[in-house]
């Protein structure tokens, strides 16, 4: 879960780790995009403006049409712009070359860039233990929602820190302690999920989308079943989406 600063700071003080978050988001804009001489590289696909005098540039995504978009003023002067092609775009080898991260483009003045792109679902691992998976869609971590039963039970977890004390995943649920150096962990039957019949962890792998369904209101993992061997379809969204709700992002997989 998430925890959010409270609205009046003075019943529970402004944490460090929220200032060390702020600087994160923070330092995003020294990161998108670079200048070496007459080159401008974009390296981070978030929709921004760069100002070089008085040239203006710029850069759009949106991630729900497939579209990047680079755009220049009237003052522009024929710049080499080279964009970074990540790594999560499904038809990347039409893009570029193989071996290759950038996209190299000429823009005149007054001149507009479009690229469309795809994305797709990829598994992800943990490297210590093979048998863990979470799942992404493009370079957005996606997750499971698990409610928030017992929500307002709370806890001390630290210096004036308040946490939900419940761990609660379905119909599973266990209270352990959650303060500072004293942390007790339980996993919970339910974050096991029972693969479908003559699949393990390593030919899920490969075959996992054929378990993965896309309909008008999201992403649906399928084929899996829980503790009771009770067949569950699983809704998966955009981890930053979530809120004031528990979540998982990587299950244990079990052979059946």
């Amino acid at each position: 879960y998430r925890l959010y600063s409270p609205e009046k700071p003075k019943e529970n003080p402004f944490w460090c780790c929220v200032g060390t978050g702020m600087e994160d988001f923070a330092s995003f804009a020294d990161k998108i995009s670079f200048l070496d001489k007459k080159t401008v590289l974009i390296t981070q696909w978030i929709s921004s403006d760069l100002v070089l005098g008085d040239t203006r540039y710029e850069f759009r995504v949106n991630f729900e049409e497939g579209r990047v978009s680079l755009k220049t003023d009237a003052n522009t002067e024929i710049l080499t712009i080279k964009l970074r092609i990540p790594k999560w775009i499904k038809n990347r080898d039409s893009i570029l070359p193989d071996n290759e991260d950038y996209l190299e483009i000429s823009l005149k003045r007054n001149a507009e860039f479009r690229l469309d792109f795809e994305m797709e679902i990829n598994l992800l691992s943990l490297t210590d233990e093979k048998s863990v998976k979470g799942f992404s869609y493009g370079p957005f971590v996606l997750c499971v929602l698990l409610g928030d039963e017992k929500w307002g039970i709370t806890e001390n977890a630290g210096i004036d820190v308040e946490a939900p004390a419940w761990k609660v995943v379905f119909d599973e649920s266990y209270k352990g302690s959650i303060t500072y150096a004293k942390t007790t962990r339980n996993v919970l039957d339910n974050e096991y999920l029972m693969l479908p019949e003559g699949e393990n962890p390593e030919s899920f792998s490969k075959n996992f989308k054929n378990y993965i369904r896309k309909e008008k209101d999201g992403i649906i993992l399928t084929g899996l079943a829980n503790r009771k061997s009770e067949e569950i379809n699983l809704p998966l969204i955009p981890y930053y989406q979530t809120g004031n709700l528990r979540y998982g992002i990587y299950w244990y997989l079990k052979e059946r």
